[in-house]
């Protein structure tokens, strides 16, 4: 059982005294990082709580699990830092932990070689006349409506930067198809200015963080906490579809076809825009090499798709976070995506782990001319695992947020990807519920039409 060394905050205690049904409920479907921390958020509120989760765990798809080797990290191996990321962790008790020095070495592959600068000189002066016209008239360079991220790379750095810089980073965050990818739904969010973390105080540490003992100690440590703190969590309990407007608020913290099927039967609008959502998906194969790879450590290097190689990316554990290795090289390769199978390969879906693994092998003996003699892996599969980012995902984004029906969705398929981006939607969701939620004793109220479905 974990401890946490923080007590709780006068707000938490004065939440967690209060008379028993003083506070309205709401219900969170999924304990996923996406369900755990809009529970957060709603507790402080002071909202009684209830996380119901189909699975036998909470976490969704991060954990981390104890190898022979190390730790292995079945999804995001950290967090990019933010302050209320710091304040998470605050919250949590857990110290940040900072990766190691030679995680700043970085590579792109290019030309059969794992590159720092993956780029020639005159891409390099277009890349910082960029910069310098972000900085002075950055509204002239925002992606375009509709617009994919391969032409507007092209269009405001041009073809070389587009391909190994801009499109070899998106491989690791994104996974999906450049020439389909949403240039307004992943870059539109840094052509305007973002104030509110900033009120919270300046982060200590730059860059990505986990926990002192892997990501899945966060999930855990999430959980723990707010069951001290009063919130109720029903595990392996399916959610049943319902059929008509929930009489208290429900938030939906699922895989998007998991949503559909609970909204079908009274939000057919919406269940028809997750209907459409296109999900990706995804596996790695964390590895234990006898021999390292030839670079001298690094974070990790990644494939750009004009490279046409089956990886997407590659991770450097013994390098990144410190203790995490044991035994050996322990590297995390991530195949899967939009591009899977797009030249003729046979399909990940149906291949076995000693086939996925051979592939891995295959990659690491080409690309970097390393052995591939090993002392053993784990194979993780997610599928599906992310939503394809794509141009038709941004026009289905309008019926998909905000509070309908006294319900409200929260996931990385609303234009928000990766931990601190889902803290922040998390925060978001939990304040429209207190605004605009609707409980027995609220009604009638302005939103009525809501409720009557109009």
């Amino acid at each position: 059982m974990m401890k946490s060394i923080v007590e709780p905050s006068p707000q938490d205690a004065a939440v967690l005294n209060a008379p028993k049904g003083a506070r309205r409920a709401v219900t969170v479907v999924g304990a996923g990082f996406s369900g755990l921390t809009v529970a957060l958020y709603l507790h402080r509120l002071g909202f009684q709580v209830e996380v119901i989760e189909k699975s036998d765990r909470v976490g969704g798809m991060i954990g981390t699990i104890e190898a022979p080797f190390g730790r292995v990290e079945t999804a995001a191996n950290a967090i990019l830092n933010s302050p209320r990321v710091e304040e998470l962790f605050t919250f949590l008790g857990l110290a940040p932990t900072a990766p190691q020095k030679l995680a700043r070495r970085r590579f792109i592959y290019r030309d059969h070689f794992p590159r720092r600068w993956p780029i020639g000189v005159s891409a390099s002066i277009r890349l910082v006349w960029f910069l310098l016209r972000f900085m002075l008239v950055r509204s002239r360079l925002s992606p375009r409506a509709s617009e994919n991220v391969r032409h507007w790379a092209e269009r405001v750095l041009g073809k070389e930067n587009s391909k190994y810089l801009v499109e070899a980073a998106l491989q690791g965050i994104y996974a999906g198809d450049p020439s389909r990818l949403s240039a307004s739904l992943i870059f539109g969010k840094y052509f305007r200015r973002h104030k509110e973390s900033q009120r919270l105080g300046p982060k200590s540490i730059r860059g990505s963080v986990s926990a002192p003992k892997g990501m899945g100690q966060v999930v855990e440590a999430l959980r723990f906490r707010l069951e001290k703190l009063g919130v109720t969590f029903r595990l392996l309990s399916e959610f049943a579809p319902l059929t008509r407007t929930p009489t208290q608020p429900l938030i939906i913290a699922t895989s998007a076809p998991e949503a559909e099927r609970i909204v079908a039967g009274f939000d057919p609008l919406r269940a028809a825009a997750l209907a459409k959502i296109e999900m990706l998906n995804l596996f790695s194969v964390t590895a234990c090499f006898k021999e390292p790879l030839p670079l001298g450590g690094g974070f990790g290097c990644l494939f750009p798709p004009a490279e046409a190689r089956r990886a997407m990316g590659v991770l450097f554990n013994n390098y990144i976070f410190p203790d995490r290795v044991s035994k050996g090289y322990s590297e995390t390769w991530i195949l899967g995506g939009a591009l899977e199978g797009v030249r003729g390969e046979k399909s990940l879906v149906t291949a076995t782990d000693q086939e996925i693994f051979s592939i891995v092998q295959d990659e690491r003996s080409e690309a970097f001319h390393a052995g591939v003699d090993y002392h053993s892996y784990r194979v993780t599969r997610w599928q599906p695992a992310l939503p394809h980012y794509t141009v038709e995902l941004e026009l289905l984004l309008a019926d998909l947020r905000g509070l309908r029906f006294n319900t409200m969705l929260v996931g990385n398929y609303l234009g928000e990807i990766g931990l601190t981006r889902i803290l922040e939607l998390s925060f978001k969701v939990a304040k429209e519920v207190e605004q605009s939620g609707d409980w027995p004793g609220d009604w009638p109220k302005d939103n009525h039409e809501m409720r009557s479905g109009k």
